[in-house]
């Protein structure tokens, strides 16, 4: 969702945009967020590429995005970093979300301090979290002269929304000794509010006794990795 941000500078879902709002604010939100670290560092990381194991993160459909001739490569992080930084090379996206997530931010396996850690993570019924970008190219024309866009599709995979179930449940081996996760997997018509990004945080935030409000709204506790089919 962070690439689509970047590239076309909606606010809401569509594109074209499906608020009226993004018709008129399109050209200042881009220009923001092209410049603002912190959508940067919501970019794909190197852990997500190397844990979307069953698909691509992003991927070429007709364009050559990494140089290399082909045109329907999916991009390697390094391609990915590259890329962007060519797109915008005043703020350079690609360097500012590699650099952003460090040894540090992403692996906890050595932490040993007094913090016992909690993973809340929401799975819909149905796919409805962008987790792949597709970049297609567009030949648009105002009547007098014609141009080339990129144009990005956006996949749907499982999550809450707004994350990816690979994203917000990480990589085990990753976790901090003693790491639990509750998973919220939704039972209904795949836009479960139980398991929505925001929505699934009420139970912890209205009542003291988080574990079992959590359990009561009918999350699974793992302490283990879950298998992905």
């Amino acid at each position: 969702m962070a690439i689509y941000r970047l590239q076309r500078g909606y606010f809401f879902e569509g594109d074209p945009p499906g608020k009226i709002i993004d018709l008129v604010t399109t050209a200042a939100i881009r220009h923001v967020l092209r410049n603002f670290p912190g959508l940067h560092q919501l970019l794909p990381s190197r852990r997500y590429f190397e844990v979307a194991s069953t698909r691509t993160a992003v991927r070429e459909d007709g364009v050559d995005l990494n140089g290399n001739g082909a045109m329907h490569d999916p991009l390697t992080f390094v391609d990915f970093v590259r890329w962007l930084d060519n797109e915008f090379p005043d703020s350079r996206p690609g360097s500012e979300t590699d650099g952003f997530h460090t040894r540090q931010q992403d692996d906890w396996r050595s932490d040993t301090r007094a913090v016992k850690y909690l993973h809340i993570v929401g799975e819909q019924s149905q796919p409805n979290t962008t987790g792949e970008v597709v970049v297609q190219s567009r030949i648009v024309s105002d009547g007098y002269d014609a141009k080339e866009i990129l144009v990005l599709r956006r996949n749907q995979v499982d999550g809450d929304e707004t994350v990816p179930f690979d994203s917000a449940y990480r990589t085990p081996e990753y976790w901090a000794p003693d790491t639990e996760a509750f998973v919220y997997v939704g039972q209904g018509d795949g836009r479960e509010k139980e398991a929505n990004h925001l929505k699934m945080l009420e139970p912890v935030s209205r009542s003291s006794a988080a574990t079992a409000a959590l359990v009561a709204e009918g999350a699974q506790i793992n302490r283990s990795p879950i298998t992905r089919g």
